[in-house]
C-alpha cells in the first residue's frame, strides 16, 4: 500500500507544479479570490412560498412581506413598474412583518422617484431607502402566519395587491401597478410563485482569480469565465446573469472599461450600471442586454458577440491579442449568476476623440413624426473600429432589436427609418420631466441574420464571428393639452397629441368628456408616444362622458379634424 500512496502524493504535487507554470506564463496566479477582489461573484436562488396576489383598484396598493429566518438580518426589497409605459401614480402601502429585528432597504428600478411609499414595518425593524422618499411607520403587532396576517390586512387595509411569506429569503422583487389577470380576491397558495412577485436568496460563491495588473490605467479590463448558473430555481426563473458595476462613489468620474465574458452555459448577460458614467465595451459569448432599468444619461456602451471566446481555453491571452494587455482582473466562478465588479476612481473628461463611443461618429439616431430614424456611416464606422482597436469587417446588414426591421444601404450609409412602436422600442414616460425616452438596440451584421431569428442567444447568433451591438436612446418633450371647442385643429407635431385630458366647461352640470385613442381592437394600452396608424387601417377610440342627464347621439374621428 504504501508504494501507491507515494504515487499518488507525487501525482498531485506534479498537478499544482504544472498549474503554477501555466499561470506564470500568463502572468496571474490561480487562487481563491477574497473580498478584496474587485469582483465578486453570487448565486440567487428563488424562492415558492405561501402567497397570494390579487387585482387591488381604487387609489392605493397594498403589499405584504412576511420573513421568517433569524439570519436575514437584512432584506432586500426591489420595486419595479407592472410595465413602463404606465407609471405608478397612485398611493403604495409596504406591509413588512418579521418577528426578528431586521434591517428592511428598498430599491428602485424604473420607477419615478417621486412617487408616494408608506411603509408599516414591525416595532424592532428599521426601513431606508436611497432612491425613494418613503414615510415609515412602526407597528406594535404584526401576526406571524400567513393567514392570520391576511386577515389583519383585509381589517385595517380592506383590499390588498400581494403578499409574499419566505423563509430563506433575503431579497424580494415587487412589480407596481393593477394587473388584470389577477383574480380579485387573495387566496393563499402553499407554493405561490409569479414574475411579478419574487422572493430570492442571494448567496456569496467562491471564485478564483488574480489581479494581474494593479497599476492604475486609463481604461479598465476585467475578464470572467462562468461555468454554471446554476439548476432548478437558481436558473428555471434567472435565464440571464447580470453583471453589476459600482463605482467608489457616485459621479466618480469618467470611466472607460472593457468586460471580457465567457460562459460555458447559454447565458444572456445583463449590465447594470445606474451610477457610471463613461462607456462600456463588452466581449461575450453570449447575448448581452441593457438593464432593466435605464443606464445613466452620461453611459454608453458597446457589445461584440464572439463565439471564440466560447472555444479560447485561454482568456487573457484572447485579451492580449485583442489589443489589452494590461488586464485589471481575472475571474472564473464555478456557479453564479450574478457578478458585482467595483470600479476604480474614473478619469477626468469624456470620450477621447470617439475611440471609446463608436456610437458618437458613426451613428445619428433621432425621433420625429413617430418614427425612429438611424442612419450608420460605413466610413466613419470603420474608422472608429480602427481607432478603437476592434476588428474590421464589411458590414452587410444592420438590423434594430427585431431583426426583421432592416436598414437600406445607398452605397455609404445605411437608413433605417420604422415607427416608434415598432421594431422592438422601449417607451419609457418620465412624467415629471415631460419627456419620453425611447430606446432600442442597434445590430451591425457580417452576415445577414437567419430568417426568423430574435433577439435571443441562439446558436444563429453565435455563429455570428463579428456582430457588434449599439445601443441607442432618444428623449422628445410632450406636453398634456386640453380639448376645447376652439382646439379642433390637430396639432403638426404627433409628439404633442399624446393624451387629451378631459375638457370641463363652466357651470355645475356639465358633461365631462375624455377619449383614448388606439391601434388594436381589443383596447390594448401600449407604450406611451405618438399613436402610428398605417394608412387604411382602422382607428380605435374609446369615449367616455360624464354627466347626470345626457344622451351620446354620434362621434366621428377624422385626420382633417373634423367635428362629429
Amino acid at each position: 500500500m504504501m508504494p501507491w500512496t507515494g504515487s499518488a502524493v507525487f501525482f498531485v504535487l506534479l498537478a499544482v507544479v504544472g498549474t503554477a507554470v501555466s499561470s506564470r506564463e500568463l502572468q496571474c496566479s490561480m487562487w481563491p479570490v477574497g473580498a478584496l477582489h474587485p469582483v465578486q461573484a453570487q448565486l440567487e436562488c428563488f424562492e415558492a412560498g405561501t402567497g397570494c396576489a390579487a387585482r387591488e383598484g381604487g387609489a392605493k396598493e397594498t403589499h405584504v412581506i412576511s420573513v421568517g429566518k433569524a439570519s436575514n438580518k437584512q432584506v432586500t426589497v426591489v420595486l419595479r413598474p407592472l410595465t413602463v409605459s404606465r407609471p405608478v401614480n397612485r398611493l403604495v402601502i409596504l406591509v413588512l412583518c418579521s418577528q426578528h429585528a431586521v434591517r428592511w432597504v428598498l430599491e428602485n428600478e424604473g420607477l419615478s422617484h417621486n412617487i408616494n411609499v408608506m411603509v408599516q414595518v414591525s416595532l424592532n425593524s428599521t426601513a431606508e431607502s436611497s432612491s425613494l422618499s418613503i414615510r415609515v411607520k412602526q407597528i406594535q403587532s404584526l401576526p406571524p402566519r400567513p393567514r392570520v396576517l391576511l386577515r389583519w390586512i383585509y381589517q385595517r387595509h380592506a383590499t390588498i395587491s400581494s403578499l409574499t411569506h419566505t423563509v430563506r429569503a433575503n431579497r424580494i422583487y415587487l412589480r407596481l401597478g393593477e394587473d388584470p389577470s389577477m383574480p380579485s380576491e387573495c387566496r393563499l397558495r402553499p407554493l405561490f410563485l409569479s414574475q411579478n412577485y419574487l422572493a430570492s436568496e442571494l448567496q456569496e460563491q467562491e471564485v478564483h482569480g488574480c489581479v494581474p495588473s494593479d497599476q492604475p490605467v486609463e481604461m479598465e479590463v476585467h475578464i470572467i469565465r462562468l461555468w454554471s448558473s446554476g439548476s432548478g430555481l437558481c436558473s428555471s426563473l434567472q435565464v440571464e446573469a447580470s453583471v453589476s458595476l459600482l463605482p467608489p462613489v457616485a459621479r466618480s468620474g469618467y470611466h472607460r472599461i472593457v468586460l471580457i465574458l465567457s460562459s460555458a452555459a447559454p447565458v444572456n448577460w445583463t449590465l447594470v450600471a445606474p451610477e457610471v458614467r463613461g462607456h462600456v465595451r463588452v466581449y461575450s459569448s453570449n447575448n448581452v442586454s441593457l438593464p432593466y432599468r435605464s443606464p445613466a444619461p452620461g453611459l454608453s456602451m458597446t457589445s461584440t458577440v464572439t463565439s471564440d471566446l466560447l472555444s479560447t481555453p485561454d482568456l487573457l491571452e484572447w485579451a492580449n491579442q485583442s489589443g489589452f494587455p494590461k488586464v485589471t482582473s481575472y475571474t472564473e466562478a464555478d456557479l453564479a449568476n450574478r457578478f458585482v465588479i467595483r470600479l476604480r476612481e474614473g478619469g477626468k473628461g469624456s470620450s477621447d476623440g470617439g475611440q471609446d463611443d463608436i456610437s458618437s461618429e458613426a451613428l445619428t439616431c433621432q425621433c420625429g413624426g413617430g418614427a425612429l430614424t438611424v442612419t450608420v456611416d460605413t466610413q466613419m464606422l470603420q474608422a472608429a473600429l480602427s481607432r478603437a482597436q476592434k476588428a474590421i469587417f464589411p458590414v452587410s446588414t444592420v438590423t434594430l432589436r427585431d431583426h426583421s426591421c432592416w436598414g437600406e444601404f445607398n452605397g455609404s450609409h445605411f437608413l433605417l427609418v420604422f415607427p416608434v412602436i415598432s421594431c422592438g422600442t422601449e417607451v419609457e414616460m418620465d412624467e415629471a420631466n415631460g419627456r419620453v425616452h425611447y430606446t432600442n438596440t442597434v445590430f451591425l451584421w457580417k452576415r445577414k441574420p437567419l430568417e426568423g431569428l430574435n433577439n435571443g442567444t441562439g446558436e444563429e447568433v453565435l455563429n455570428e464571428t463579428s456582430l457588434i451591438v449599439i445601443h441607442v436612446s432618444v428623449k422628445l418633450s410632450y406636453f398634456w393639452w386640453s380639448v376645447s371647442p376652439a382646439d379642433v385643429t390637430p396639432s403638426s407635431r404627433p409628439e404633442e397629441a399624446l393624451h387629451f385630458s378631459p375638457w370641463v366647461p363652466r357651470g355645475h352640470a356639465a358633461p365631462v368628456l375624455s377619449m383614448e385613442l388606439f391601434v388594436t381592437e381589443a383596447y390594448e394600452r401600449r407604450a406611451v408616444g405618438p399613436c402610428v396608424i398605417t394608412a387604411y387601417d382602422r382607428v380605435y377610440v374609446q369615449v367616455s362622458i360624464i354627466c347626470r342627464i345626457c344622451a351620446f347621439v354620434s362621434s366621428l374621428v377624422s385626420p382633417e379634424g373634423q367635428r362629429g
